[in-house]
């Protein structure tokens, strides 16, 4: 999987071969998910249309949100 670096102005995304982290900007809470997780939210947001991501983040970071 190549790394993939994704910021808009309400999350900072970052995806490697060894996982994922995703910031939400507003709070600087961050959440953290493993490594086949960051493969499958890497593909669905490079297939996802660029208007779409904000939403698809939003969900994402929802997913991995043990709080939320």
């Amino acid at each position: 999987m190549d790394d993939l670096k994704l910021s808009t102005s309400e999350f900072i995304f970052e995806a490697s071969n060894t996982g994922v982290i995703m910031t939400r900007v507003a709070d600087g809470r961050w959440v953290a998910g493993i490594s086949a997780v960051a493969t499958v939210y890497s593909k669905m947001l490079k297939a996802a249309d660029p208007a779409r991501r904000p939403m698809l983040l939003d969900l994402m970071f929802r997913a991995l949100d043990s709080d939320d």
